[in-house]
C-alpha cells in the first residue's frame, strides 16, 4: 500500500517576493517527481506575497503556506519549515530562484544509491550583466568529511545546493539566529559533526537570480564580524582548534577584499582607508582574533594590509568594475 506521505520537502521561505514567488513555486510543481511537498513560509510579507501562494495552493494540494505574525528572518523561516515538513529528505529553494525538472528526482536518487545524510550539487548563477556557470562538485570530494570541506570552502555554504535526510536535521540542537550575511554556512556547521555520508550530483540543477553580483557581500563588514561572533560562539568550531584558525584566516581574507573595495572607490582617499583600518586593528575585536593568526601576519602594519588589499584589487578588477556598474544602477 502506497503512503500519502511525501518523499521529499522542498522549503521556500519568502519575504515581499510578489514578483518572483510563482516563478519559484513553478519549478518546483514541474519536478518530474511528484511524491514531494511544497512548503512556503511566508515571513510577514507586506506586499501580496501570501495571496499569490493562497492561490496557487488551491489548485495544488502539495503545497502549503505557513504565515509568520512578525518577520524573523530567514532561517527562522526555514526553521519554521523544517517543523512542519514531513519528508524523509528536505530542500531548500530561495523565493527568487527555480530549480531544473530533474533536480529533486536526481538529488534523491544519489542519496538513495549512496546512503546519504547530504548531497550537493551544482548551480549556475544569474547575474544582471553576466551569467555564470558557477559551480560544479567534484565526486573526489566523497572520499573526505562533511566538516573538512565545509570549513576549508570545498564546497559551497549555501543550503539551496543541498538535499538533506530530515532525520540528520531534527536530530541537531540546532540554534536559531539572525544575521544578514553567511546564516547558510552557520547552518551547515551546526549540522558537520552528525554527518555519517556526504555525496555529489556534478550537475549543475539550482538557478541562482544574484540580481547584481555576488560582491556585494565585502561591503557588509559589520555582518562579516557578526557572522565571525556567531560562528566563533558555536561548539562545534570551538572544540576544535583547527576549524577556529581556518575561519579566523577567512576573516583575514575578507578584510583584505573589503579593504580592496575600498580601494577601487574613487571617493576613497588613502588617508581615508587608512584611517578606518587603524581603528579597525585596534578594537578589541582584533585583538581577541590576532591571537590564532599565523606570526607572519603583523596587523598593525597597515601599509602591507594596503598593499595585499592593492593585490586583490588587481586580480579582480573586472569583478569590481562589474560591481561599479550594478552599484550605479542600483542608485
Amino acid at each position: 500500500m502506497k503512503s500519502n506521505q511525501p518523499l521529499v520537502s522542498i522549503i521556500i521561505p519568502a519575504y515581499n517576493e510578489a514578483k518572483l514567488i510563482a516563478r519559484a513555486i513553478k519549478s518546483a510543481q514541474q519536478q518530474d517527481m511528484h511524491d514531494i511537498e511544497i512548503i512556503v513560509v511566508d515571513d510577514c510579507s507586506t506586499d501580496k506575497t501570501p495571496n499569490i501562494v493562497s492561490k496557487l495552493a488551491l489548485k495544488d494540494t502539495r503545497i502549503k503556506l505557513y504565515s509568520l505574525d512578525c518577520n524573523q528572518g530567514t532561517f527562522n523561516a526555514r526553521l519554521h519549515g523544517i517543523n512542519n515538513a514531513v519528508g524523509k529528505y528536505i530542500s531548500f529553494l530561495d523565493a527568487d530562484d527555480t530549480i531544473d525538472h530533474d533536480t529533486i528526482s536526481s538529488l534523491v536518487a544519489t542519496a538513495q544509491k549512496n546512503d546519504a545524510d547530504i548531497v550537493e550539487m551544482g548551480y549556475k548563477a544569474n547575474c544582471v550583466f553576466h551569467k555564470i556557470n558557477a559551480y560544479a562538485p567534484k565526486r573526489s570530494l566523497e572520499i573526505h568529511k562533511f566538516s573538512d570541506i565545509l570549513i576549508n570552502k570545498k564546497i559551497s555554504p549555501s543550503m539551496c545546493s543541498k538535499i538533506y535526510r530530515r532525520g540528520l536535521i531534527t536530530s541537531c540542537n540546532l540554534v536559531p539566529y539572525r544575521c544578514s550575511y553567511g546564516e547558510d554556512f552557520i547552518f551547515n556547521i551546526q549540522l558537520m559533526n552528525y554527518v555519517n555520508k556526504f555525496a555529489v550530483l556534478e550537475e549543475q540543477k539550482y538557478n541562482y537570480n544574484l540580481g547584481n553580483t555576488g560582491f556585494d557581500c565585502l561591503l557588509r563588514w559589520n555582518d562579516i564580524k557578526i557572522l565571525y561572533q556567531l560562528i566563533s560562539s558555536l561548539s562545534q568550531i570551538k572544540e576544535n582548534p583547527q576549524y577556529a584558525n581556518i575561519i579566523t584566516k577567512n576573516l583575514y581574507d575578507d578584510l583584505i577584499g573589503n579593504i580592496a573595495l575600498q580601494l577601487f572607490n574613487p571617493f576613497k582617499s588613502i588617508q581615508s582607508i587608512k584611517k578606518w583600518l587603524t581603528t579597525e586593528i585596534n578594537s578589541i575585536f582584533w585583538h581577541d582574533i590576532s591571537k590564532r593568526l599565523s606570526p607572519q601576519i603583523n596587523l598593525n602594519d597597515i601599509n602591507m594590509l594596503i598593499s595585499h588589499g592593492k593585490q586583490r584589487l588587481k586580480a579582480e578588477r573586472k569583478n569590481y568594475f562589474i560591481y561599479l556598474i550594478t552599484s550605479i544602477f542600483k542608485q
